[in-house]
């Protein structure tokens, strides 16, 4: 799925506006569903797929206008998180290489209690797919203990 900005409709892969959500906007709109549309009905749990708003799946890949900035939050120990070479290696990852690298804007550490530390890494992404294979990149270092 996807969302149309020409028509601003959710369409699926042919391109065609979904019939499910055009049945469920009634007489509204002949056009399809709004990303308003599919937010509602994620509320009311009427959206059955395996992501939720902190997931950077479908709903993310909806709700999103793209390209956006997104902050990356890395929790870790608070002992890595003061190590300045980590939290190079930490960004880097986020930002990844080539022609694809994402824009690295701010890194903030941010000490949660004696153990734990998040750092806050905002970057440019152009679709959910960069956040996905920049948390992957994250992840790899052993030392994360969770990215989202």
């Amino acid at each position: 799925m996807r969302f149309d900005e020409l028509t601003e409709t959710i369409v699926d892969g042919s391109g065609k506006p979904l019939e499910e959500l055009n049945a469920a906007r009634g007489t509204l709109n002949a056009n399809g569903a709004t990303r308003f549309d599919l937010a509602v009905r994620a509320l009311r749990g009427e959206y059955d797929v395996p992501s939720t708003e902190r997931d950077d799946g479908e709903i993310m890949d909806t709700l999103t206008s793209f390209p956006a900035k997104h902050v990356f939050q890395i929790a870790t120990a608070r002992s890595d998180a003061e190590d300045d070479a980590f939290v190079r290696d930490v960004a880097e990852a986020v930002r990844g290489n080539g022609a694809f690298a994402l824009r690295v804007e701010e890194v903030n550490v941010k000490p949660r209690n004696k153990k734990f530390s998040a750092i806050w890494v905002s970057a440019w992404v152009h679709s959910a797919r960069d956040v996905r294979e920049a948390n992957a990149r994250v992840r790899a270092n052993g030392k994360v203990k969770f990215v989202f």
